[in-house]
């Protein structure tokens, strides 16, 4: 086998080694994996996946968009903050035509914001299309604090090992 067929082989079975800035014994090795292997996310170069970044809400709904195989759509934006031509464009008015994404009144998604683990639990559990939970009460020290509009979303993604503590 020559040297390159190796870093080929080892690549195709982990995705993660082609990017310098990740560990392969890191806690969210596999997960990178899987999101790769997936074509869910891609790193924002050849070399760089920025495993410590934050995520916003045009790359959630891009994720979840992937998720879906990238469906053609039909559809006008309904925020004045989603430009026609912007690379989450599509992914935004997908979400926004199948109820995962509300955005916040008058006309305004915010693709940029950083998303909130709120947020985060709300689009998922829309994107699953919000089903029922068992759980009633979270047992964080701060759970008290959970926006109202969110607590169904939260319950359900802590009672499905979505979010921890």
């Amino acid at each position: 086998m020559k040297p390159t067929e190796s870093v080929e082989v080892i690549e195709a079975e982990c995705p993660s080694a082609a990017f310098a800035d990740l560990q392969q014994n890191a806690w969210y090795h596999q997960a990178v994996d899987f999101v790769l292997k997936n074509g869910l996310m891609y790193g924002y170069s050849d070399k760089e996946f920025a495993p410590n970044d934050t995520i916003s809400r045009a790359q959630l709904a891009q994720i979840l968009y992937q998720n879906e195989g990238r469906p053609a759509i039909n559809t006008n934006s309904i925020f004045t903050d989603v430009p026609e031509n912007a690379w989450y464009a599509t992914a935004v008015n997908w979400a926004a035509s199948k109820g995962i994404v509300n955005g916040y009144g008058n006309g305004i998604f915010a693709p940029n914001d950083t998303i909130t683990r709120e947020q985060f639990a709300v689009m998922l559990w829309q994107y699953a299309q919000n089903p029922d939970n068992n759980a009633k009460e979270l047992s964080f020290h701060d759970g008290q604090q959970v926006s109202s509009y969110a607590l169904h979303a939260i319950y359900w993604a802590v009672e499905n090992g979505i979010l921890h503590g």
